[in-house]
């Protein structure tokens, strides 16, 4: 009885062991298979690149046209809200 507790907990030991290591690899190899984020304009100090991100992502979001549909409807929602509460 002893002897096969000791080999079914060898054998989940062992199989535990082998499926982290797997998994290991295969996140090391993810990580290192990512391209490093540089600058779109080599030379650029630290500061400008952020403001250069920066100014994309806004134009990113002004030009959402899902965006602008939101804060449209936000805005007829308020003025609804505006419009029954100065009503009562």
């Amino acid at each position: 009885m002893v002897t096969i507790v000791g080999a079914l907990a060898y054998y989940v030991f062992t199989g535990t062991e082998d499926s982290i290591k797997k998994v290991t690899i295969e996140e090391s190899n993810r990580a290192g298979s990512r391209p490093a984020e540089r600058p779109i304009a080599p030379g650029l100090s630290r500061s400008e690149y952020d403001r250069q991100k920066t100014q994309t992502y806004q134009d990113a979001v002004r030009n959402s046209q899902s965006l602008a549909d939101h804060n449209k409807h936000i805005q007829e929602t308020e003025k609804t809200m505006q419009q029954i509460t100065n009503g009562k």
